[in-house]
């Protein structure tokens, strides 16, 4: 997985910019390389433990790829959720990033295809980790910077203020949760001798909330 998705990332992105002559001379000079430096090591496993290859790549990939009855087995849409808590607290940001990525810029379409690429692969895949979505926040944390200084030169207000709502949102649910589970036995949070977790976590939410409250009542934010 580690050379497959990156290498179809490169791929589409220059069947995209119609940039074969590099594709297959780059790509040359690549598997040459990977060649040189890998394959005597791959040798010497194969010849050390002869099921070890058998082992790697049918079991720990294609089979957690495709297994239904996989022990990590989750619906497709289990990224989704993570992808909008993992970009916090510049959720109001994302969607509007991806809609300028989308423009097929020249600077952002490389990001965007690594974005969508890996999004879409490990979403089809029958076995999910959390773990699998964090080559997916790199791209993602450069669109939305390189959205943020497209908004500087045309300023949404309105945009800024959706960010900072939905961060003061979440800081309140936060206490909200934490505050819940101190009177819930079936939503506890913390025992009750975790004083200062507990003090630290709503200090946390508290300040989230303030900095979008901040925020918010900026006139000058973009």
């Amino acid at each position: 997985m580690r050379l497959f998705l990156p290498a179809l990332v490169f791929l589409v992105m220059a069947i995209s910019q119609a940039r074969f002559k590099e594709v297959v001379c780059y790509s040359s000079i690549a598997l040459l390389a990977l060649a040189i430096t890998a394959g005597p090591w791959v040798i010497t496993v194969a010849l050390q433990a002869p099921d070890y290859w058998n082992y790697f790549f049918w079991v720990e990939h294609v089979q957690r790829f495709i297994a239904k009855e996989s022990a990590r087995s989750q619906p497709t849409w289990f990224y989704i959720p993570i992808v909008i808590l993992g970009v916090l607290p510049w959720l109001g940001f994302l969607f509007g990033a991806l809609k300028s990525a989308f423009s097929l810029k020249k600077g952002t379409l490389y990001f965007l295809l690594w974005f969508a690429l890996f999004f879409a692969f490990f979403s089809a895949s029958k076995g999910k980790l959390l773990t699998y979505m964090l080559p997916c926040f790199v791209p993602l944390s450069i669109l939305i910077a390189h959205y943020i200084e497209e908004l500087k030169d045309r300023p949404d207000e309105k945009i800024s203020k959706v960010n900072a709502s939905i961060n003061i949102a979440f800081g309140l649910m936060g206490i909200s949760a934490v505050i819940y589970s101190l009177y819930s036995a079936k939503f506890a949070l913390y025992d009750t001798n975790e004083t200062l977790k507990i003090v630290l976590a709503i200090s946390g939410f508290l300040f989230w909330s303030v900095i979008g409250a901040g925020r918010c009542l900026d006139k000058h934010s973009f």
